[in-house]
């Protein structure tokens, strides 16, 4: 990110750096409710370690814990 760049976003401008950054965990699953209908979910967790979380992005406006989730249904042509 370049001062310029930092200005318009309102946060302080900061450099990359090297090392181990996040950990991650993930879960799904997939239930099939008959021949042609799906049915799942899925848990994505990451934790930002290191440097990370010390970035002004994580620090002024997010958080080191970062957990996306979804269900859905499909139907599978068959």
């Amino acid at each position: 990110m370049t001062a310029e760049d930092a200005g318009r976003s309102g946060l302080p401008a900061v450099g990359p750096s090297g090392g181990l950054e996040h950990i991650t965990g993930r879960g799904a699953a997939i239930y099939p409710f008959n021949k042609n209908w799906l049915g799942g979910a899925m848990i994505y967790y990451q934790r930002l370690t290191g440097l990370a979380p010390d970035s002004p992005i994580v620090a002024q406006r997010g958080t080191r814990n970062q957990i996306t989730y979804g269900v859905g249904v499909a139907y599978a042509l068959r």
